[in-house]
C-alpha cells in the first residue's frame, strides 16, 4: 500500500473509533436509557436497563407489588435531565446530572442535583443507581 492509501485508513479508523465511543460513551448511554425509562409501561420494562447488580438488591415483589410501585416510580421520575460531568473508571461511570421542573409551580421550583452509576455489562452500559 501506498503512503496516501495508509494515512486515508488511518484517519477513517479513527473517525469510526470516535463515532462508536461517542455513542457508547455512558452519558449517551444513559440519556437512552432515560428516555427507555419514560416510554415504559411496567415495572418489567425497567429491569433491561438495569446491571445485574442493582436488580439483586431488589427485595422479592409480587406482580401485584410491581403494578403499584410503578406508577409511583414514573411519578418522580424527572423528565429533564442534562448529564453535567461524567467520570469513567474501568466498567464503572459515575454522572453528575441536573433535573429542572417541567413547570414552575410552588411546589417544583428547584433543580435537583444528582449522581447516576452505570456499570459495563456485557459490553453495554447499564444503570446501577439513580
Amino acid at each position: 500500500m501506498n503512503r496516501l492509501t495508509l494515512v486515508s485508513l488511518s484517519i477513517i479508523f479513527q473517525a469510526t473509533a470516535l463515532a462508536a465511543n461517542a455513542q457508547n460513551s455512558p452519558t449517551a448511554t444513559y440519556l437512552e436509557l432515560h428516555k427507555k425509562e419514560l416510554a415504559a409501561t411496567s415495572y418489567a420494562d425497567l429491569l433491561p436497563l438495569r446491571s445485574a447488580k442493582s436488580i439483586a438488591h431488589d427485595k422479592p415483589m409480587s406482580k401485584e407489588d410491581m403494578d403499584f410501585i410503578f406508577p409511583m416510580f414514573k411519578a418522580t421520575l424527572p423528565k429533564n435531565i442534562t448529564v453535567t460531568n461524567e467520570q469513567v473508571k474501568g466498567t464503572s461511570a459515575i454522572l453528575k446530572a441536573t433535573a429542572k421542573p417541567e413547570t414552575t409551580n410552588a411546589n417544583t421550583t428547584e433543580t435537583t442535583v444528582g449522581e447516576i452509576e452505570l456499570t459495563l455489562e456485557n459490553g453495554q452500559w447499564k444503570i446501577e443507581h439513580e
